[in-house]
């Protein structure tokens, strides 16, 4: 067994013939054939047990058929590949052109289709698909319907609760399947699906029969995998063209656009069955109009075609409104009632580390945040512009082996929107974080900031935040931006325990604890 979510995988084995397995595969070449039993279904060598059936994946840094006789060492009783594997191999060997469409075929058929039995919503966009998620998942448990998230935080099964270990918004195919199935076991009617750029890519979530898709926005972002803005977009809108190719569930699927956002059009002109859009300046179906923003939150009135309400929403910050209204469109199609909507929103959606307030008798504010790439540090430190009574403070840095183009757009936001700037690590793998931080200094720079006045570099996190909170005076507020809800650093090959709320916390109680009693 291994650990998933932080939570044992499967209590139940699952046993499937291979003759069954392979069946419907289709341009496959079956060399050693033999019908044996196969227990679980393996892409990385080292979870290999015997029984497994081994699929070798293409990687951007190692190849899966590099570890083919690796994975045989441990168990493996099939191998799935692009190539012969081994002439020297007496093992099954089924060879397919691509194995990780393949992958998400047999994971599928492995755990019997379970999103053939749900509902199945894809949220994807650069920013508010974690947020969104929890709330459409939130607002359909509200109505009365069993509902389950699987999203870059956690995985809800009906109201059991899992971090997402796994270190992706998406898992691949297998943990996508297997966890489906375990939500269809214990009943769960909806799934509300976190759906990354990566995963529609990497055919992670082939093989989803997904019933609604939703895009938060698009903007720039993760450039280092898809190369341009135009293949993440063509990324992005793989979703909405999933969600009607191939659809064998009756009845009509729904597309929720953004009406705000530039990317609406073209999705329109891609999406098929039942368009819904969504907006707070272009008119759409779903609205909020009359916006009142407080220090906490905001409200609004709700225009839906069903009629109006007024909703009393707990996060603060436009984007959050938008957030909100993607997912009161997903409940709108799915027949959830206005007065559930309102009382749902209102009795509060907690997301762990989505502008998540740390409190230990300070005479200032602290937030933490997942705001990892620039159009989100823009929006979070816009809304706590908004209301800040005293200085803004963020402490941040970006991550190491991704988007070089974060770092100087984090910086400029930084240093257009903030009144001091704290640089710090923020998972830097094998790359030098005093590198990272000086690539981040430009955009500082060029935005008209000075080191030393409005900004400084401390490279361990835990004294950047512990600075932050030595200067902030009363009525400042502190934002700790990058890790939100993250469990681990990523420094080198290491996985290093890190839990910023908790952190923050502990350094906030030894600076302020005394002053308690």
């Amino acid at each position: 067994m291994f650990i998933l979510y932080g939570c044992r995988h499967r209590l139940a084995w699952v046993i499937m013939r291979l003759s069954e397995l392979i069946e419907n595969i289709p341009q496959k070449t079956v060399i050693n054939f033999r019908d044996i039993e196969v227990t679980s279904l393996r892409y990385d060598s080292r979870a290999v047990e015997r029984g497994s059936l081994f699929v070798a994946l293409p990687g951007a840094r190692t190849d899966g058929h590099s570890f083919i006789d690796a994975a045989i060492k441990n168990g493996a009783a099939v191998i799935v590949s692009q190539y012969r594997a081994s002439d020297n191999n007496s093992l099954p060997v089924i060879i397919v052109p691509d194995t990780r469409i393949a992958l998400a075929q047999l994971s599928s058929i492995f755990y019997g289709d379970p999103s053939a039995t749900m509902k199945l919503v894809g949220i994807t966009g650069t920013d508010g698909k974690t947020t969104t998620t929890f709330m459409t998942a939130a607002l359909l448990r509200g109505a009365g319907h069993n509902a389950g998230l699987i999203s870059t935080v956690a995985v809800k099964i009906n109201e059991e609760f899992f971090w997402n270990e796994t270190g992706y918004t998406t898992p691949e195919a297998p943990e996508v399947q297997d966890t489906l199935a375990r939500m269809r076991d214990a009943g769960v009617r909806y799934v509300a699906l976190e759906t990354s750029s990566h995963s529609l890519a990497l055919d992670r979530v082939a093989y989803c029969q997904y019933d609604v898709a939703v895009v938060t926005n698009i903007t720039s972002d993760h450039l280092d995998f898809h190369g341009t803005l135009e293949e993440y977009f063509r990324a992005k809108a793989k979703l909405f063209q999933m969600v009607h190719q191939d659809r064998r569930k009756p009845g009509k699927p729904v597309n929720v656009l953004n009406a705000d956002d530039p990317s609406m059009e073209r999705l329109r002109g891609i999406a098929q069955g039942i368009i819904l859009t969504y907006g707070i300046r272009a008119e759409a179906d779903i609205m909020a109009l009359n916006i009142v923003h407080r220090r906490s939150g905001s409200s609004f009135t709700l225009k839906t075609p069903d009629g109006a309400t007024t909703i009393d929403l707990g996060m603060p910050g436009e984007y959050n409104i938008y957030n909100c209204l993607a997912a009161a469109s997903v409940a709108v199609s799915q027949g959830v009632t206005l007065d559930s909507i309102e009382t749902t929103i209102s009795q509060g959606i907690a997301v762990p580390g989505r502008m998540q307030r740390v409190e230990a008798g300070q005479p200032f504010d602290v937030l933490v945040d997942y705001a990892h790439a620039p159009n989100g540090l823009t929006q979070a430190l816009s809304t706590l512009r908004m209301s800040a009574r005293g200085r803004l403070i963020v402490v941040f840095g970006c991550a190491g082996e991704r988007d070089r183009g974060r770092r100087y757009g984090m910086g400029h936001a930084a240093g257009e929107l903030a009144d001091f700037t704290i640089l710090t690590v923020d998972d830097p793998r094998s790359e030098d974080p005093n590198d990272i931080i000086q690539e981040i200094s430009i955009g500082l720079n060029e935005a008209g900031r000075t080191e030393g006045k409005d900004y400084i570099r401390l490279p361990d996190r835990r004294e950047a935040i512990r600075q932050a909170f030595s200067m902030a005076q009363p009525g400042d507020t502190v934002l700790l931006a990058g890790m939100g809800h993250e469990r681990r650093m990523l420094v080198g090959n290491e996985k290093l325990p890190w839990n910023e709320v908790e952190i923050a916390g502990e350094i906030l109680k030894e600076m302020y604890g005394e002053r308690q009693n």
